[in-house]
């Protein structure tokens, strides 16, 4: 008897394995936020609970699909009606979702949000926020974060915040963070080269960019 219950536990275990894979896979190829909502649902009639992660996935899914402010808006919802502990990585699909929507304020204040709650912003928070300001023109922003992430910083920090300061204007800001990226031996991709070149050419000195 012992063993027959221990096999019902183990198999009930594993059942709810595959669901929970089930599941996670489908939240990969959501994009729609009323499919969302109706995964969340199937998982607590299955007798589990959508956690943070899953409002992750989900998040990234809609942000891929071209859809962020419906990512924004389950995240708004998700806490409330399915009672979800925000976490790290809900906040930084978050994060990355207001970028894409072109809230930069809304990224910044999301970053706010996670140092309230006891989170510490990640590294890929400060890149996401960065890169929300850049997409947003707001490139003393995009270096203030830049700042504050001291040692941490690495390409994707620096790219982000070259390209803000080459899209807004500010030339002499953006190779000047090209030069001090190169400095920390961290190396430029294809993406910052173009970033710098263009500073170049914005300000002038072509024979620095050759």
């Amino acid at each position: 008897q012992g063993r027959n219950q221990s096999g019902k536990r183990g198999g009930l275990a594993h059942s709810r394995r595959e669901r929970g894979k089930s599941y996670k896979a489908q939240l990969q190829r959501a994009v729609e936020y009323k499919r969302v909502e109706e995964i969340f649902t199937a998982i607590e009639q299955a007798g589990d609970r959508p956690d943070a992660h899953d409002l992750a996935t989900a998040m990234a899914s809609m942000t891929r699909g071209g859809k962020p402010a419906d990512a924004l808006h389950i995240f708004d919802h998700s806490h409330r009606q399915f009672d979800l502990t925000p976490n790290a990585y809900s906040y930084n699909a978050a994060i990355s979702a207001s970028g894409r929507a072109g809230d930069w304020q809304r990224a910044v204040a999301l970053m706010g949000e996670m140092r309230s709650r006891g989170i510490p912003p990640t590294v890929v928070s400060f890149n996401s926020a960065i890169n929300a300001c850049g997409r947003g023109k707001q490139w003393e922003r995009a270096v203030s974060l830049l700042r504050e992430m001291g040692t941490k910083a690495d390409v994707f920090s620096y790219g982000s915040a070259i390209s803000a300061c080459e899209k807004s204007g500010e030339h002499a800001m953006a190779l000047a963070l090209f030069e001090e990226m190169t400095s920390r031996d961290i190396a430029p991709n294809s993406h910052i080269y173009a970033s710098a070149i263009a500073a170049c050419g914005g300000g002038g000195d072509w024979q620095r960019a050759l």
